[in-house]
C-alpha cells in the first residue's frame, strides 16, 4: 500500500504564474498538482486549497485555517506549499500550536521561481526534497528549502541572496 500525504496549497511563488507583460504574479490551477500528477510516485496524495495568497498577505486567521486543516485531517504527513516571505512565521505559528497537530510531520516549502516556469527554477527540486523530508523527519514542523531542513525558529529568508539562512 502506498503511503499518503496531504498537500495544503496556500499560494506563493511555487504555484504562481508570472504575466510576462507586467511581471505580476497571478494564480490559477495548482502547478504543484499538475507536476506531481505527471510523475509515477510511490506515494498517494490529496490536495487541499486553503487559500491563494502572496505570503506577505497572510494573516493569523489564515494560519489558523492551516492549523485546522492539518489537525482535522487523518494523514500524519503534511506538506504545505507556501510563499517564501513569511514561511518561517507560519512555521513558528504551527510550532506554537504543536499540541493540536502532535504526531504529525509538517513540512513547509516554496520557491523563488514558479514551478510552471520549469528549469532552471528551484521549485521542482524543493517540492521533491520536501516530500522526501516528510518520510525522514520525526513529527514536528520544519521548513525544507534548497536541500536543507530548517527549524522555523532558527531561520530567516535572506532577501538579497534569495536563500534561507540560519539565524545567528
Amino acid at each position: 500500500m502506498k503511503e499518503k500525504i496531504l498537500i495544503l496549497l496556500t499560494g506563493g511563488t511555487m504555484d504562481g504564474v508570472i504575466n510576462p507583460g507586467d511581471g505580476k504574479k497571478l494564480t490559477g490551477e495548482s502547478a504543484a498538482k499538475q507536476y506531481l500528477d505527471s510523475l509515477d510516485l510511490h506515494i498517494t496524495y490529496e490536495f487541499k486549497q486553503v487559500c491563494t495568497k502572496d505570503s506577505r498577505e497572510l494573516t493569523d486567521d489564515d494560519r489558523k485555517d492551516f492549523l485546522e486543516a492539518i489537525s482535522k485531517d487523518k494523514t500524519d504527513k503534511v506538506l504545505v506549499t507556501h510563499g517564501t516571505y513569511t514561511m518561517a512565521e507560519t512555521g513558528q505559528f504551527l510550532k506554537k500550536h504543536i499540541n493540536k497537530i502532535k504526531n504529525k510531520t509538517v513540512i513547509l516549502t516554496g520557491s523563488m521561481i514558479p514551478l510552471q516556469e520549469g528549469y532552471p527554477g528551484d521549485a521542482p527540486f524543493n517540492l521533491g526534497f520536501a516530500i522526501a523530508t516528510l518520510f525522514g523527519e520525526k513529527p514536528g514542523v520544519y521548513l525544507a528549502m534548497n536541500g536543507h531542513v530548517f527549524d522555523p525558529d532558527k531561520v530567516y529568508k535572506n532577501i538579497e541572496k534569495e536563500i534561507f539562512e540560519l539565524l545567528n
